[in-house]
């Protein structure tokens, strides 16, 4: 029998692991969004790709953004660990990309401070949810 995604995130008998698991997949996906966010955003050729592509283009990414995720969230019962962690990231990676446009706006280093701070204090809370055993839902 496979193990579905729910479960390797969150066995059974053992909930206290669903919270630090659940914020480590968070730091790692905003890793990866922050990184393509970053490549993409400080390629000019890239950048000016994106944004020359037009409006329609970038509607089109967003709205396969927004079914990945409800894909992901309907499905995510039925999906192994794999299925699930490649549609995450491939969300996230996408992601990445439509927030690469903000590069032309901001300065690079308030985006990455940002993100660096975000992705660390999700790492943080897995890891101090794991180790202290802590109830980290409030």
């Amino acid at each position: 029998m496979k193990q579905l995604a729910t479960e390797a995130i969150a066995a059974q008998r053992n909930d206290s692991l669903y919270f630090p698991r659940t914020f480590g997949w968070m730091s790692v996906g905003l890793v990866v969004t922050g990184g393509i966010a970053y490549l993409v955003g400080n390629n000019p050729v890239l950048l000016q790709q994106l944004v020359g592509a037009g409006m329609p283009v970038f509607i089109g990414l967003l709205v396969v953004e927004l079914l990945l995720v409800m894909g992901l969230v309907t499905l995510v019962q039925h999906m192994n660990l794999f299925e699930a962690a490649a549609i995450f990231l491939g969300y996230a990676a996408l992601n990445g990309l439509t927030f690469s446009v903000i590069f032309a706006i901001f300065t690079t280093q308030s985006i990455f401070s940002t993100f660096l701070v975000t992705a660390g204090m999700f790492g943080f809370l897995a890891l101090w949810g794991a180790t202290t055993k802590r109830d980290l839902t409030s």
